[in-house]
């Protein structure tokens, strides 16, 4: 805390930095009821947050039992006596001093003499103040700010002094240029609209609920009344009592045409890009609102203020809450992800004439591959050798899970020369953890179908690439995503081909699909039913092959064939359903995910045209849009990277409360979100619920 200049002050000293806690009692003090104003600090040791100045009749309401109020000289205040800054609160346990923000001179009222007494100590007149009470915007600095401050209090401008008791208000804010004629209300991000869906949830804010080393979002609507053609959105930090802050960041929905879905949003356009916002009257507009804790997040309520502009003028505010779980998630926890990212596609999305140099090039898709790593998705490929340095960060990296060694396609990226992979093997075989990120990816699909003569080649070549890896890369794993659709002629055996030979195994999502669905129309059952009464089920087998170490790793993946009734990655698709997946990957075991590309443009502009070769899929393989016709050098994110990631969180969660549940009670709470493939819920207030009771469950076993 800072010094108290005046010497009547001194015992003030005894404060710390001036940040709020969420509890109420000082260590055998006075206790504050539950519904107070004010807030203890952290260490117990004094009270703020007071509106203004507070008399001591008023003060002591704010405490449990009888207390009493004293001067900064001892003696006691009563009645309507105003209390001033340094005076103390005690029972019989113990006391708590007191802070009036804004009471410069410390005589318990707040007027010009305070702002007075701070400009001569501002010009470095010898003046006595209490210095932290005239820091009134609570940045460690007595400034000419905290003056102007003071002074708008004075007038009655809508200002605080100092920090407040984060409270939720759930009343519309109203902007100072407020448009009367534009809706305002707040959903679960999951829950996107059309644009020409007016349909509000009434809901005037929203509280995000997040642990720590977590990102999660609120989604804000509004319905306008005439059209506007450059609407901005920003938002402050979130701001908790005691002054602590946590990021976040404002997008604005991108709506693409959809076919028959209409106008859907998918690219999510950051505040700070040069994107404004074009809405016509009788349409919809949505912004995302995310907070990103990080490890020292205090836990508790946070308060953050949204904003809408146009030209220059705000139309339309609302509050939006954080609340901050105490635990913090590790990265480790974290699935293996692996999803395209191609070096060129980077590079022609970043400049579609084609004349990126190779150090932009290189610039860029570094920036790109950490954009996915901020979400907890890896590229196929690091940003640079592994040999380098700079590679080698990555790799010691907690939220790099995996990478590709060696394989082929996609553009040359993963191409390797037999001095390299014997050079990798060198450097990897010396560092385990190393190690267990890397995979090689020679195959893609394997099917022993005529119709599809590369995927023929690739099935009966999977004995000979494992071999391969072996002759290079002694102890290597192969990894293949496989196409486990029973659409295509798999009358060989398909488990005798693989076993042994694929050490990630990688089937598509479906391919845990219950035998009961057989038959049901849109549901893709592994093999026939004379295999499965053969072998078992896939879910059997991969079971006894992953116990008995024939399978090193479980992933799944995605792609354009993984449709409804499935939860999949479509950009017209409901947007629960990739965060939904996330407890599906965990209930059936699941490490990893792939996803085969993240800007698989096709060579057409993303921001006008999505659809999948016109086959009324929209967004397979796009999940990034190119940021630098916007200002940007990093891609724009779609909504769909935020419901893998949260699903990848959540998957966290799980991970953490069956270290303290067991696995049996967690697929109760499991249960709750899906108990199937094909069986799940579309509620997202029903998914939250069960999240929040495995942070309830992690918290009280970290206590």
């Amino acid at each position: 805390m800072k010094k108290l200049i005046s010497g009547i002050m001194t015992a003030s000293m005894l404060m710390s930095a001036f940040v709020f806690a969420p509890a109420s009692t000082a260590a055998d003090g006075p206790t504050l009821k539950s519904d107070s104003n004010i807030v203890i600090s952290k260490d117990g040791s004094y009270v703020f947050g007071t509106d203004g100045a507070v008399s001591a009749t008023e003060l002591a309401a704010e405490f449990e039992g009888e207390v009493t109020v004293k001067s900064p000289a001892g003696e006691t205040v009563s009645g309507d006596t105003v209390v001033p800054t340094g005076s103390t609160v005690s029972t019989d346990g113990g006391s708590v001093k007191v802070l009036i923000s804004g009471d410069v001179n410390a005589d318990g009222k707040i007027n010009l003499a305070d702002v007075a007494t701070l400009l001569k100590h501002v010009a470095k007149w010898k003046v006595d103040i209490a210095e932290d009470a005239a820091d009134v915007d609570s940045n460690t600095k007595v400034n000419l700010g905290d003056a102007s401050a003071i002074l708008q209090y004075i007038a009655k401008w809508d200002v605080k002094l100092g920090n407040k008791k984060v409270v939720i208000d759930t009343e519309p804010q109203t902007a100072k240029n407020e448009d009367e004629s534009m809706t305002l209300w707040f959903d679960h991000v999951t829950n996107k609209l059309a644009q020409n869906d007016t349909t509000s949830t009434g809901k005037n804010t929203y509280t995000i609920y997040a642990a720590k080393n977590e990102m999660e979002d609120a989604l804000m609507y509004v319905s306008l009344g005439k059209d506007y053609a450059d609407l901005h959105v920003s938002v402050t930090d979130f701001v908790n009592s005691y002054g602590d802050k946590v990021s976040a960041e404002a997008f604005a929905f991108y709506y693409v045409k959809m076919g028959e879905y209409g106008y859907l949003p998918d690219a999510m356009m950051p505040a700070y890009s040069t994107y404004a916002t074009k809405v016509k009257a009788g349409n919809s507009q949505g912004y995302v609102i995310k907070a990103i804790t990080d490890e020292e997040t205090y836990p508790g309520l946070y308060e953050a203020t949204v904003s809408l502009k146009s030209e220059g003028k705000e139309v339309k505010r609302a509050k939006v809450y954080l609340n901050v779980w105490d635990f913090t998630l590790d990265d480790a926890d974290a699935c293996d992800t692996a999803f395209g990212l191609s070096r060129y596609g980077v590079s022609m999305a970043h400049n579609f004439d084609g004349n990126t140099t190779e150090e932009e090039a290189e610039m860029t898709f570094q920036t790109w591959y950490d954009f996915l790593l901020e979400n907890r998705l890896n590229g196929f490929t690091l940003p640079y050798d592994i040999t380098t340095e700079k590679g080698q960060a990555y790799l010691d990296d907690p939220r790099v899970h995996s990478f590709v060694i060696a394989g082929h396609g996609y553009g040359g990226d993963m191409n390797r020369t037999d001095e390299q992979i014997a050079e990798y093997h060198e450097l990897l075989s010396k560092n385990p953890e190393w190690l267990d990120k890397g995979y090689f990816y020679y195959l893609d699909e394997p099917l022993p179908d005529d119709r599809l003569p590369n995927n023929k080649e690739a099935y009966y070549s999977i004995e000979e690439k494992y071999n391969l890896i072996q002759s290079q890369f002694e102890g290597g794993w192969q990894m293949i995503p496989l196409e486990t659709c029973h659409g295509y002629n798999l009358t060989d055996d398909f488990y005798s081909r693989t076993k042994g030979f694929v050490q990630v195994y990688c089937p598509k999502t479906y391919a845990f699909t219950p035998e009961k669905y057989r038959g049901m129309d849109g549901a893709q059952v592994f093999l026939t039913a004379e295999d499965t009464a053969k072998y078992g089920t896939f879910e059997q087998v991969i079971d006894s092959w992953v116990a008995d170490g024939t399978i090193k790793k479980l992933w799944w993946y995605f792609s354009c064939s993984t449709v409804d009734p499935y939860p999949n990655y479509n950009a017209e698709s409901e947007g629960i359903l990739p965060r939904v997946s996330g407890w599906q990957q965990y209930m059936y075991d699941v490490e990893g995910i792939l996803y085969y590309a993240t800007q698989e443009y096709d060579g057409k502009n993303p921001y006008r045209d999505i659809e999948y070769k016109g086959i009324g899929i929209y967004g397979d393989g796009i999940l990034l849009y190119p940021g630098v016709r916007y200002g940007m050098v990093e891609p724009v994110g779609s909504v769909r990277i935020e419901y893998i990631r949260d699903g990848v969180e959540d998957f966290m969660y799980l991970r953490m409360a069956e270290r303290v549940l067991g696995a049996e009670k967690v697929d109760e709470i499991i249960n709750k979100v899906t108990r199937d493939m094909l069986d799940f819920t579309m509620d997202t207030d029903v998914l939250l619920a069960a999240r929040a009771e495995l942070a309830e469950i992690i918290m009280a076993a970290e206590k």
